[in-house]
C-alpha cells in the first residue's frame, strides 16, 4: 500500500479502511490513533512531527456521562489535541454536525450513537 504514496509529490501518509477497502492519500499527518477499522503509515520525513498517541477512535460510539468540559466551534484534531494536554481527560467525544467536542473524566458503558466519534485514552 505505501508504494501508492510514494509516486506522489504531495503523499506524506496514507489511512486505509480495511472495513471499506478505501485508501487515502494525505498531504500532512499530525497523529496516529488507533482504529480497528484502519491502517496507516506515513513518510519517513514527518517522523519527527507525529504525535504517536495512546488513544483508540470508534466511530458511531458515545460513552454517556464522565462529560466536565464542552468545547464548541472545533474540529475532531481540535478536540483530540484538547484531551492530550488536559490530564483529568480520560476520553473525549466529538459530534461533527455540531462541531462540539466532550472532554471526559470517566469512562461510562459505551453506546451506539450516531455522528458521534469517540477517542479513549
Amino acid at each position: 500500500m505505501p508504494e501508492i504514496c510514494e509516486g506522489d509529490s504531495q503523499c506524506k501518509a496514507i489511512t486505509y479502511n480495511t472495513k471499506h477497502g478505501v485508501c487515502f492519500l494525505k498531504d500532512n499527518v499530525v497523529a496516529l490513533i488507533r482504529n480497528s477499522d484502519a491502517v496507516a503509515a506515513y513518510a519517513s520525513s514527518k517522523a519527527a512531527d507525529v504525535i504517536v498517541s495512546d488513544f483508540t477512535s470508534y466511530s458511531g460510539v458515545d460513552l454517556p456521562g464522565g462529560d466536565y468540559k464542552r468545547l464548541r466551534g472545533n474540529n475532531y484534531l481540535q478536540c483530540f489535541t484538547a484531551c492530550i494536554s488536559d490530564n483529568a481527560c480520560k476520553a473525549f467525544s466529538y459530534v461533527s454536525k455540531k462541531s462540539e467536542c466532550w472532554l471526559k473524566d470517566v469512562i461510562g458503558r459505551p453506546k451506539a450513537t450516531k455522528g458521534v466519534e469517540l477517542g479513549i485514552k
